[in-house]
């Protein structure tokens, strides 16, 4: 598959095709083995400005970066979208809160190369700025899906997230199609369910709450524009072009953790106290059990895709250790295991080479931290593959249906 980077084959990988064409990547590494890559986060920047003013953060929720290393952010109270260079400072601002042209009420940030790519799902708007803060165009997206910050191919196209799927809208503004999601897990018990009174408009509202630490499906899009997902209570992720075909299914292993009785009481009391609710106090209390909540946990909990289509798999650890990811190139080969630059593993998301975490300093203050991956291998040890170009996901879908 010519695709990132260069197809790897470890002695630990086997590869097959299956009778319907698609390809299988089975890994075996050592579950046991707690080497790690040669590569060591570096924390480029903190992004901490003063607590008032104009280019102070108040309540980040999206964060990203330019080619050109400018950090955009989206600040939630007062709604405003901020610039900040190199340095920390604040350089600008894009559009303002409102529903008038370049306007938004709420915000999710992509970026696409050095231009901002916004979502507002209130308005159900798309839009483009240059980082000048000139307006270049508006679409319109029929989506109300208040989600994680926006994916952008290497060719411009836009993820936004919905109900019914993602919507692909291409550079220039028009609507490609709907990849539909793939099917949620569904086990025998999947939530605590119970009913709210009836409100001023006469209507009962039933909630779902899930129960934690069951297994969840994951989703990620590479640059390239394929999908990568799968069901964390099994290490199998499905590579696909549209959600529901099957380009490459990629398989590891990886050793089961248990979960502390400690912390199924916490999280069994946490819902008995309707997560500090009032209104869902008491009827949480008649439903939530502790049996309900299991006693292991999912083989992985997150996945990402990096700026080259590596993907990147967070596994489970015992809460005294330090978190760690599993690396799989783009071919779908085991790279390697990483150790996190944080504890406990950071929720973050990958923008032009970088990793972007929001967090808070040690006063609990907002802060953005870029980290960039240094993976130049110590003296005398092997070298890492390089980062060929992205090749679009119409390519790479040839080429895994040709035949080998």
């Amino acid at each position: 598959m010519a695709a990132c980077e260069r197809e790897l084959t470890p002695p630990t990988v086997r590869r097959e095709r299956l009778p319907s064409g698609v390809e299988r990547v089975v890994n075996r590494p050592d579950p046991t083995d707690s080497a790690l890559l040669p590569w060591r986060w570096v924390e480029e920047l903190t992004l901490s400005p003063p607590d008032t003013g104009v280019g102070a953060l108040m309540q980040p929720s999206h964060a990203v970066r330019t080619r050109s290393g400018l950090v955009v952010v989206a600040d939630v109270n007062p709604r405003a979208i901020k610039v900040f260079d190199r340095a920390g400072r604040l350089v600008r601002t894009l559009g303002r809160e409102g529903s008038g042209p370049g306007e938004y009420r709420y915000v999710q940030l992509g970026i696409d190369v050095d231009t901002v790519v916004v979502f507002d799902p209130t308005q159900h708007r798309l839009m483009r700025f240059s980082l000048d803060g000139t307006l270049l165009r508006t679409a319109t997206v029929s989506s109300n899906f208040f989600g994680p910050a926006l994916d952008v191919s290497a060719d411009g196209e836009v993820f936004v997230w919905s109900s019914a799927g993602v919507v692909r809208v291409r550079r220039a503004g028009a609507r490609h199609d709907t990849l539909p999601r793939p099917p949620e897990w569904r086990g025998a018990k999947a939530w605590w369910e119970f009913a709210l009174p009836a409100g001023v408009d006469g209507d009962a509202r039933v909630v779902r709450e899930p129960i934690p630490f069951l297994p969840a499906r994951e989703m990620a899009i590479r640059v390239d524009g394929l999908l990568v997902h799968g069901v964390t209570d099994r290490y199998e992720l499905i590579v696909s072009s549209n959600g529901l075909d099957s380009l490459r299914v990629i398989s590891s292993v990886a050793p089961a953790v248990e979960i502390a009785d400690t912390t199924r009481q916490r999280a069994y009391e946490r819902a008995r106290a309707g997560h500090g609710v009032r209104a869902f106090v008491a009827p949480m209390s008649r439903v939530v059990q502790l049996s309900d909540i299991p006693r292991m946990r999912p083989l992985w909990s997150a996945l990402h895709a990096d700026s080259w289509c590596r993907i990147w798999v967070s596994l489970p650890t015992a809460s005294h250790e330090r978190g760690r990811w599993e690396v799989f190139d783009s071919s779908g080969a085991f790279l390697g295991r990483v150790a996190s630059m944080q504890s406990p593993l950071p929720r973050g998301a990958w923008s032009n080479e970088r990793y972007l975490v929001i967090d808070e300093d040690a006063g609990g203050r907002p802060v953005v931290r870029v980290w960039r991956l240094d993976e130049t291998p110590p003296t005398g040890t092997a070298s890492t593959p390089s980062h060929p170009p992205v090749a679009p996901a119409a390519a790479v879908a040839r080429s895994a249906a040709a035949p080998r």
